[in-house]
């Protein structure tokens, strides 16, 4: 079949032409049309490696996708280790955990233990109707998630709830001097301005060294002597006694990981979302409105908790 073209030039040619010129253009023409279809077959070659091509990068990123979701759930294992996590993912249940009998050790959800404040760092009314002691230390990722969620638990119930900090070491090496240094800034009523920075002049950078600590007691706009004494203080009413007595109130509960809370007394760890946290508040809530509703003094319920909680598993 000819080309459109080819027959075009034909007939611009005129129907006069002699046999042999006829003969010679039909070559010319022949000649014209072959090249034509090994032009059309080249580029389709072209088109075919091209999508070839495309289709190899393709397979590619998918690869390199799938292999990046596994390199990242293996970090998130690594992660776990490094911080001693007591259980699962950091992305836990929204809910609290079914009720199930517990072995030797374990800390049952529903029990109410005895977890005294002292005069722990907190934020939030000193009487509100639910406490949540959060088990932490500066050095911990899993701590830094879950500082900001406890930040959004007192947004979301206001005054019914306080948050209280208290020192739990699993990294030695690195948390003790940012507790102790935390530990001084509240002796001057700043720790939540110095956790803050901690955080991110801290932790961020991986800077825990006194020189650091010093740094950020100015930029908080501490007394700077005051700080440098509590900092390197020793003895019983020191930062240094202050961090270890939290430690032996975890040790004696049986906790071993951060971040780890008791809510009211009720036990909840790791890094969850909020809506954990609130399910609990929400129960801890009804019981403290039913007690005052009986004439417990507000001032009074945690105090009561702490009396009659119950020992370490």
């Amino acid at each position: 079949m000819r080309f459109p073209f080819a027959i075009a030039v034909l007939a611009a040619l005129g129907c006069a032409a002699s046999p042999r010129r006829d003969e010679s253009l039909t070559r010319r023409v022949d000649n014209l049309e072959a090249d034509v279809r090994s032009i059309r077959q080249l580029l389709e070659q072209q088109s075919q490696t091209q999508q070839q091509v495309l289709d190899q990068l393709t397979r590619n990123v998918e690869a390199t996708t799938s292999s990046l979701r596994e390199l990242t759930s293996e970090l998130e294992q690594v992660e776990q280790v490094a911080v001693g996590r007591e259980a699962g993912p950091p992305v836990a249940p929204v809910a609290p955990p079914p009720v199930v009998p517990t072995r030797a050790g374990q800390h049952d959800p529903l029990t109410v233990y005895a977890v005294p404040i002292h005069d722990s760092p907190a934020l939030g009314p000193p009487h509100a109707k639910v406490t949540v002691v959060m088990a932490m230390e500066f050095a911990c990722p899993y701590c830094r998630r879950a500082f900001s969620t406890m930040d959004d638990l007192r947004q979301r119930y206001g005054r019914d709830v306080r948050i209280v900090y208290k020192n739990l070491i699993v990294h030695p090496q690195h948390a003790t001097v940012p507790a102790v240094a935390a530990c001084a800034a509240h002796r001057q009523k700043k720790w939540r301005a110095y956790a803050d920075l901690l955080w991110t002049k801290a932790f961020d950078v991986r800077d825990f060294s006194q020189a650091n600590m010093l740094n950020l007691a100015h930029e908080a706009g501490l007394n700077e002597r005051r700080f440098d004494v509590d900092l390197h203080a020793t003895g019983p009413r020191s930062c240094e006694a202050e961090v270890q007595r939290d430690r032996d109130l975890y040790a004696a509960l049986r906790v071993q990981a951060t971040p780890t809370f008791f809510i009211n007394g009720r036990h909840l760890a790791g890094a969850q979302p909020i809506e954990a946290f609130a399910a609990v508040v929400d129960e801890e809530l009804k019981k403290a409105n039913a007690a005052i509703s009986r004439g417990v003094r507000l001032r009074d319920y945690y105090d009561q908790i702490v009396r009659a909680g119950a020992p370490a598993p």
